[in-house]
């Protein structure tokens, strides 16, 4: 659970989709594989904890960036 004041640094898959603007199925499909991801789970968990930091989200934007005539 989150504290409603702190915004999270590392986000996750629906989070970083709602960041960038672009719904959920094109992130998994189109984006995500541009990014780094970090694995968050636990020790000895199996079950992986996918986070996409927003520095890294940012820099993707930045580099897709273009003038519109």
């Amino acid at each position: 659970m989150t504290h409603p004041d702190i915004q999270p640094e590392a986000l996750t898959a629906r989070q970083s989709a709602a960041y960038l603007g672009v719904g959920l199925t094109h992130f998994h499909q189109y984006v995500r594989q541009d990014l780094p991801v970090h694995d968050l789970r636990r020790p000895g968990s199996g079950r992986p904890m996918w986070r996409w930091l927003r520095n890294d989200l940012m820099a993707y934007l930045t580099a897709r960036r273009r003038e519109v005539a």
